[in-house]
C-alpha cells in the first residue's frame, strides 16, 4: 500500500511539473519516463477507453490542423499540441485509473492538492534560503535566467515559468477551498498550513496566482465566508497579514505582489512597470489568418493570445475555443463549478501567458479533474 502511494505522489509531481534532473551531468527530463510508465501500463491492461466528449474535441482540433496544413503547407504547433492533449489526456485517464484502486475520487484531489503543496513548500523554502538554492539546483535542472532575473523567484522542481507556477499553486488553493465548500475535509491544523505553505508560494512566484485567486473568491468564496465564522476569521487574518502587517526585510516583495491592489484599493491610476509595458507586446503575425508559425517562445511577447496569434494565427486560434469549451461543457455536464471556472480561468489567463496546452501541469490537473469528476457522478470514460 505505501509502494502503490508514493508511486501515486510521484507519478502526479511528475506530470504537474515536469521536473529535470541532472543524472551524471545529463539533463534527463522525467516527463519522458512518466510517458514511459503509462505506456507501459496501457500496454499491459490492453485497452484505451475514449471519452466522447473528449474525441469530439481531438475532432475538431485535427480537422482544424488539417485545414491549416492544406491552406498554409504549415501545421507543426497545432499538429504537437494535439500530440501534447492526447498524451496528457490518456496519461491523466491512467493515473487516475490507478489511484482510483486504492483510493476515493475526493482522496485523489487531495492527493492533486498534496503534490501541488509539497512543490510550494519547496518554493517558500528555496526563496527563504533555508533550502540553499546552489546546492537544490546542483541537481534538480532550473533555467539560467531565474538567476539573473531581477526578482529572484525561485519556481522548485519546475525548470521555469514564475507566472505558471504561480497559478498552479493557485490552482492548488482553490481546489482545497472547493474540498472545504462541499465539506469534503474540515479545518484544522493541517488544512491551514497548506493553505499558508500555498498562498505563500503565490507570493513568491508571480502576481497572477494571486489574481486568479481574487477571482475564485468573487466566483466562489463569498457564500462560505458570509455563513462560517470560522473560515471568515482565518480569511479575515491572513488577508490582515498579507496586507497590513511589516514583512521587514521583504517588505519589497509585499509591495511588489500586492501593489497592483493597494492602487486599486486607494484609487490611484498609477500603473506598475510591467502593465505600462503592456502596449509594446501588442503586435500582429504577417499572416494574420494562420499565423507565422514560429514557437510560442521566439515571440517577444508576455501576452499569451499575442503568442497565440503570431504562432498559429486567428485559425488556430479557435483551438484555443474548443479547448475552453471543452471544459466548459465537462464542468456543467458534471454539475461542478470548480470545472466551469477553470475553464473561465484559462481564458483570462491567456491574456497573461500560453495556457492552451501548457508547458507545465495545468493541462494534467484539468484533464485529471475531469476524469475524477466523472468517477465521481459514476459516469464512464
Amino acid at each position: 500500500m505505501l509502494g502503490r502511494n508514493i508511486f501515486l505522489y510521484l507519478i502526479f509531481l511528475v506530470f504537474l511539473y515536469f521536473p529535470y534532473l541532472w543524472l551524471g551531468g545529463v539533463e534527463f527530463p522525467t516527463l519522458i519516463l512518466g510517458f514511459l510508465i503509462i505506456a507501459f501500463g496501457v500496454t499491459l491492461n490492453r485497452r484505451l477507453i475514449v471519452d466522447p466528449s473528449f474525441l469530439i474535441f481531438m475532432m475538431l482540433s485535427i480537422s482544424l490542423s488539417f485545414v491549416s496544413f492544406l491552406v498554409t503547407g504549415l501545421g507543426e504547433r497545432v499538429f504537437y499540441l494535439l500530440v501534447m492533449s492526447f498524451a496528457l489526456f490518456y496519461s491523466a485517464f491512467w493515473v487516475v485509473s490507478f489511484g482510483l484502486k486504492f483510493r476515493t475520487p475526493d482522496q485523489l484531489k487531495l492527493v492533486l492538492v498534496n503534490v501541488i503543496s509539497f512543490n510550494s513548500l519547496l518554493i517558500v523554502l528555496l526563496n527563504l534560503r533555508i533550502i540553499n538554492p546552489d546546492f537544490f539546483y546542483s541537481i534538480v535542472r532550473t533555467n539560467p535566467l531565474v538567476f539573473d532575473y531581477p526578482i529572484t523567484r525561485y519556481p522548485g522542481l519546475a525548470y521555469d515559468a514564475f507566472s505558471y507556477v504561480s497559478t498552479l499553486s493557485s490552482f492548488g488553493l482553490c481546489l482545497l477551498f472547493d474540498l472545504y465548500s462541499k465539506k469534503k475535509v474540515q479545518i484544522d491544523s493541517l488544512l491551514v498550513l497548506k493553505a499558508i505553505i500555498l498562498l505563500a508560494s503565490i507570493v513568491f512566484s508571480g502576481r497572477a496566482g494571486l489574481l486568479l485567486l481574487m477571482l475564485f473568491v468573487l466566483f466562489r468564496l463569498f457564500p462560505i465566508i458570509a455563513v462560517n465564522v470560522k473560515f471568515s476569521v482565518v480569511s479575515v487574518c491572513s488577508l490582515f497579514i498579507a496586507f497590513f502587517v511589516d514583512w521587514g526585510q521583504a517588505d519589497w516583495l509585499k509591495s511588489w505582489a500586492f501593489g497592483f491592489i493597494f492602487n486599486a484599493i486607494s484609487g490611484e491610476v498609477v500603473l506598475d512597470s510591467s502593465v505600462e509595458g503592456v502596449k509594446s507586446m501588442i503586435f500582429y503575425p504577417d499572416n494574420l489568418i494562420f499565423g507565422d508559425n514560429v514557437s510560442f517562445v521566439d515571440v517577444k511577447s508576455d501576452l499569451g493570445f499575442i503568442k497565440l496569434l503570431n504562432s498559429m494565427g486567428l485559425f488556430g486560434g479557435l483551438l484555443l475555443v474548443v479547448y475552453f469549451l471543452f471544459i466548459l461543457v465537462k464542468g456543467i455536464s458534471l454539475r461542478s463549478i470548480y470545472l466551469v471556472f477553470l475553464a473561465l480561468s484559462i481564458v483570462v489567463l491567456n491574456m497573461k501567458d500560453v495556457y492552451f496546452i501548457s508547458p507545465y501541469g495545468h493541462t494534467f490537473f484539468i484533464f485529471a479533474l475531469i476524469i475524477i469528476e466523472g468517477y465521481n457522478k459514476k459516469r464512464s470514460f
